[in-house]
């Protein structure tokens, strides 16, 4: 666009140029003109010169009468003279005035219509730069929503991602479950295979030998320091009735052989316990070894051991 405005802007100046010189010429032809007028001036005097001879020669000794006519002929003939190349004079100036006034105009008008041009594609230039950016900043514009709208789809994708990985995550926590369940119910039935077995060799079992089998149990687990410990359910624990745990212990009709057993590994681990630590109450260890109360332990206590629990301790701790 530039190249063109350039283009144009020389070939208008090559115009003006061709105008001055047709100017130029116009001048040239008016000085041609005034040295015509001149040499009409210069034949003018000598034909006057001529016809002044000519007009002695004629009148001769005729006197003074005819000298004054021609003076008089004579200086009429230079007035139109003078008038005559006062009149080319003043056509000579107002031709050269016009000429360059002439000049001028077109020097204007050309320099207007340049100046018009270039700025009528300046502002088509300006125009079209300026429709250019707009489609550009409509482009941008276009760019930019693709460009939010593919965000949005990305954090959608992401947001489903998420939402799929989470529903992975779960399946595989119910799988894991359902497995732990699997192994679990196997670790049950396996349990409940050694129950069955465990069961049918104690109903298998004689009294000596289940008694022999209770009685280890009791001892290895310290099952008679819990204090609610009864034949019912110990005889659950060992899948037995009631009735045939008594048997084993000699009393199918009561509970006082279970229950003189129990009494008897209480104080024997309560005895343990005096001779140990004597930071421990009478009380506490009371609570430990088994025994409801405190005065159930001593009452026992001394039964099966001739003493109370705190002439026990002082017995023991007076041993070397």
């Amino acid at each position: 666009m530039e190249k063109r405005l350039r283009k144009i802007y020389v070939t208008r100046v090559l115009a003006l140029w061709i105008m001055l010189l047709l100017c130029n010429r116009e001048l040239g032809c008016l000085n041609a003109a005034s040295f015509t007028a001149e040499e009409f001036g210069r034949q003018h005097s000598s034909i006057f010169a001529e016809c002044k001879m000519n007009a002695s020669a004629l009148t001769g000794p005729r006197g003074n009468e005819g000298h004054a006519t021609t003076e008089g002929a004579h200086t009429q003939t230079e007035f139109h003279a003078a008038q005559l190349l006062q009149k080319e004079e003043q056509n000579q100036k107002l031709t050269a005035a016009v000429a360059v006034l002439l000049i001028v105009v077109c020097v204007t008008i050309l320099s207007v219509v340049v100046v018009v041009g270039y700025n009528r594609k300046a502002k088509a230039t300006n125009d079209a730069l300026k429709t250019l950016n707009r489609q550009l900043n409509d482009e941008n514009q276009l760019l930019n929503d693709e460009n939010q709208h593919l965000n949005t789809e990305n954090q959608h994708l992401n947001t489903e991602n998420q939402h799929l990985n989470t529903e992975n995550q779960k399946l595989e926590d119910e799988m894991k479950s359902r497995l732990t369940s699997v192994g679990e119910l196997e670790k049950l039935q396996q349990r409940l295979d050694e129950g069955k077995q465990e069961v049918a060799s104690i109903l298998s079992m004689s009294d000596a030998q289940l008694l022999s089998l209770i009685t280890s149990t009791i001892e290895k687990r310290q099952l008679f320091r819990n204090s609610g410990l009864s034949s019912r359910s110990l005889a659950e624990q060992f899948h037995i009735s009631h009735k045939r745990l008594r048997q084993a212990f000699g009393n199918p009709a009561n509970d006082k052989g279970l229950t003189e057993y129990l009494n008897c590994q209480r104080i024997v681990y309560a005895c343990q316990l005096l001779r140990g630590d004597g930071s421990k109450t009478i009380e506490a260890i009371a609570a430990d070894s088994g025994f409801g109360s405190l005065r159930s332990f001593q009452v026992i206590f001394k039964k099966q051991m001739g003493v109370s629990p705190s002439e026990y301790r002082q017995i023991e701790r007076g041993k070397p």
